[in-house]
């Protein structure tokens, strides 16, 4: 059961959206489940406008899946990660290539982007104190200055999360993908765009993969279930 939402919040639409995303998330709408804007705007506490605007930003980023006037959350399946993987590939490789066009000065500040500290001294459990993967993802395509770019980067990125922590044991929050992050921002700093196009493509396809081997089992689920 959802809770009411409180009326004071400035952003009522972002407020169900972050909500929504959340219970699409943590599972507690499964896969496959059938959403209603009337019922979850009753469990909200709010009227159905800021339930609809949420369903909208859903159906863009690709978490629901609307049919007519139904709508669905995104099934689990490996075609979803990899079909989400596959575009996230060519709009990020597209980003590379528009950096190239920056000034030395320009490319030396995305190092910025990938500071950490000794790799040596880095493990699993320190390493969200020293890098953000999907800072790091975000703000590559914020430096293109393509807005068009960067939202739908943003929305693939958070696509592929979701699907990832939802469907899939792996996390791209790892010392190996912070690793890979660095040398791809010191590629970019000293203007090989081409080389750090190939290791971001590497890069990617190393994530797919490992979220390929680590989906989880849905036969014990009952993925089509409604549950609002």
């Amino acid at each position: 059961m959802l809770e009411p939402i409180a009326h004071d919040i400035p952003s009522l639409s972002d407020t169900v959206f972050d909500r929504i995303r959340e219970a699409i998330l943590t599972r507690n709408l499964l896969p496959g489940s059938r959403v209603v804007e009337s019922t979850i705007a009753k469990q909200f506490s709010v009227s159905k406008t800021p339930v609809r605007e949420a369903f909208l930003k859903l159906a863009q980023i690709g978490l629901i899946e609307q049919d007519g006037r139904e709508s669905r959350v995104v099934s689990a399946s490996r075609k979803a990660i990899e079909d989400s993987f596959q575009v996230r590939r060519v709009l990020e490789d597209e980003a590379l290539k528009s950096l190239g066009n920056l000034s030395g000065v320009g490319l030396n500040s995305l190092l910025d982007l990938s500071q950490l500290s000794d790799e040596s001294n880095l493990n699993e459990d320190s390493i969200s104190r020293f890098h953000d993967a999907r800072l790091f993802h975000l703000n590559l395509a914020k430096m293109t200055e393509n807005t068009f770019l960067y939202n739908s980067i943003t929305n693939l990125y958070d696509l592929t999360w979701i699907l990832r922590h939802r469907d899939s044991r792996h996390s791209e929050q790892s010392v190996e993908n912070a690793v890979q992050h660095k040398q791809i921002a010191h590629l970019l700093a000293t203007g090989d765009i081409d080389s750090a196009r190939v290791l971001m493509r590497d890069h990617l396809n190393q994530v797919l993969q490992a979220a390929l081997d680590e989906m989880i089992d849905e036969d014990s689920e009952d993925a089509s279930r409604d549950l609002f």
